[in-house]
């Protein structure tokens, strides 16, 4: 991927049209300049409006292909590109969703409501509390 200064200015998380050597658009991408993944294909229509209703389309089809496959609530809810949400990744416990923090907060700063879209989907019977998931988190 070639890169300018303009590309290296762009701000963790900004949205962008990828473009191949012909500057044709590819997709959407959300940019990091300093990950070693640059840019990660939110939706291959450059005019793609990312919103509350962007996510809870991928996050309900997620749902609609793991309801086939599970018999059990004990699965990966959302597999990040697999499901069309790049980077993100969302566990089932049981009646116990595991959301990742920083993908919610980046919706909250966004203004998007997605921790109601992804509560939508749960059942969820506890609360994780900080001192588990801290335990687990420093196992994993």
């Amino acid at each position: 991927m070639v890169t300018d200064r303009r590309t290296q200015n762009l701000a963790p998380g900004a949205l962008a049209v990828l473009e191949d050597g012909d500057r044709r658009p590819l997709g959407l991408v959300t940019v990091n300049t300093k990950s070693k993944i640059i840019a990660r294909m939110l939706d291959r229509d450059p005019e793609a409006q990312i919103d509350q209703a962007w996510f809870e389309a991928r996050l309900s089809r997620a749902l609609a292909l793991r309801a086939r496959l599970h018999d059990a609530p004990f699965y990966r809810l959302v597999h990040a590109e697999a499901d069309l949400l790049p980077g993100v990744v969302i566990d089932r416990f049981g009646d116990v969703n595991d959301e990742l923090a920083g993908f919610l907060d980046a919706g909250r700063a966004a203004g998007w409501k997605v921790t109601h879209t992804v509560s939508a989907h749960a059942t969820p019977g506890a609360v994780v509390s900080r001192e588990a998931f801290d335990h687990i988190a420093g196992i994993i």
